[in-house]
């Protein structure tokens, strides 16, 4: 029985995991909603709660990778280890960019990650086969930009920022052009689509974790042929714009160039609680973005939150719609 790899960031290459011969799959967790208060209370992220719960209550065998992009994940990959050591793997992805040292440690915690597949009944990758991988990943990465809908469950994104491109491409609204931006997204937070609708606006930029913004970069086939190990760390590493690197420039720079593409008229971020990273960002979020920014935090809408954040929401959509005269 093939064995099932679950992740759920996206300096996880799915291509590396599938070409060690094993299925993987980000988790999208289904015990979010239950969590959220647990998780609270314990002074735990709900979505990384909800990780741990589902990882540590799946009926299915699997392996799980988390990494150290996100303390709270990394909390959570030390309480899983406890019951599980031997299947839970922790990926140190280094928060520096732009230097030779910082891209050969990621390269090297790939390989310690692919020994660590092999010792969990996985096959030892081939040139070969993670070439071939790696275009067909390219592909379906390629044909979501062009903004169809993937047919099955991906496992090179956020399944529920597939969903909710699937909404954003049956949305021919007129409405006032948002874009979101922030961490994961979970099954209950399409709500957040609904609402937009509802309130006569539209999202035309996805940049949460897991969508549009940390798709891998398109491959250079030539470069595949030469070193297909190399060029998995280069759309990967190279590529990807994440909150919690530094220096932090390219993040802004690129959601800048996408708000003015896109012509996007506010940003919503969508931070979870217990989320410093994207909470000590909005600051100069603000600074460069070029738009109003909107914070919504999310894990309270089942203690009287969610008319809350409708309610502002709906006000930032109506001043978008109606701006005041200078």
């Amino acid at each position: 029985m093939v064995k099932t790899v679950a992740y759920c960031h996206p300096l996880v290459p799915c291509e590396w995991i599938e070409s060690h011969g094993l299925r993987s799959r980000w988790i999208v967790p289904r015990d979010a909603e239950a969590s959220a208060g647990a998780g609270s209370l314990t002074g735990m992220c709900p979505y990384a709660r909800a990780v741990v719960d589902s990882l540590a209550s799946s009926d299915e065998p699997s392996l799980a990778v988390l990494t150290t992009a996100c303390d709270q994940m990394r909390r959570g990959a030390g309480l899983l280890a406890e019951d599980r050591p031997d299947d839970v793997f922790l990926l140190h992805v280094p928060k520096t960019r732009g230097t030779p040292g910082s891209r050969a440690y990621y390269g090297d915690e790939l390989r310690r990650l692919g020994r660590w597949l092999v010792a969990g009944g996985g096959n030892a990758s081939t040139a070969d086969r993670l070439a071939e991988i790696m275009a067909r990943r390219a592909a379906a990465r390629d044909a979501f930009r062009r903004g169809e809908t993937p047919v099955e469950t991906p496992s090179w994104c956020n399944p529920i920022a597939a969903a909710l491109a699937a909404e954003m491409n049956a949305n021919d609204s007129q409405g006032a052009a948002l874009g979101l931006v922030g961490g994961p997204l979970r099954q209950r937070d399409l709500a957040v689509a609904r609402w937009i609708r509802a309130a006569g606006g539209r999202i035309a930029l996805d940049a949460t974790c897991g969508g549009y913004r940390t798709l891998a970069g398109p491959i250079d086939p030539a470069a595949v042929a030469r070193d297909p190990f190399e060029e998995l760390v280069r759309i990967y590493f190279d590529h990807i714009p994440t909150i919690f690197e530094r220096p932090g420039d390219r993040l802004y720079a690129w959601l800048a160039g996408q708000v003015a593409a896109r012509q996007v008229r506010g940003l919503l971020c969508l931070r979870h609680v217990w989320c410093d990273l994207w909470h000590a960002a909005l600051p100069r979020l603000k600074e460069t973005a070029g738009v109003p920014i909107l914070e919504l935090d999310l894990g309270d809408e089942d203690h009287g939150g969610e008319s809350r954040l409708r309610g502002r929401l709906e006000a930032m959509i109506e001043s978008l719609s109606h701006p005041e005269p200078r």
